[in-house]
């Protein structure tokens, strides 16, 4: 399967657990909604997560994951 980059985790945000993502991608409803999967790489470790919500904040995307 073909991966895609969607985007960059900049930073966290708030005490939710939200991250905040830098977005690369054109279809960010479809990439971000609940239950999709994105793969994150982890320091050369790629770890499959699941979103849980998605939500924009000043032009980035607070992403939080199940789990």
């Amino acid at each position: 399967m073909e991966k895609v980059i969607v985007g960059q985790i900049i930073n966290t945000h708030g005490i939710k657990g939200e991250l905040k993502v830098k977005s690369s991608t054109d279809f960010v409803e479809e990439r971000f909604q609940k239950n999709a999967h994105l793969y994150i790489d982890d320091h050369g470790e790629i770890v499959d997560m699941t979103v849980s919500s998605y939500r924009f904040h000043k032009g980035h995307i607070l992403v939080s994951f199940q789990g």
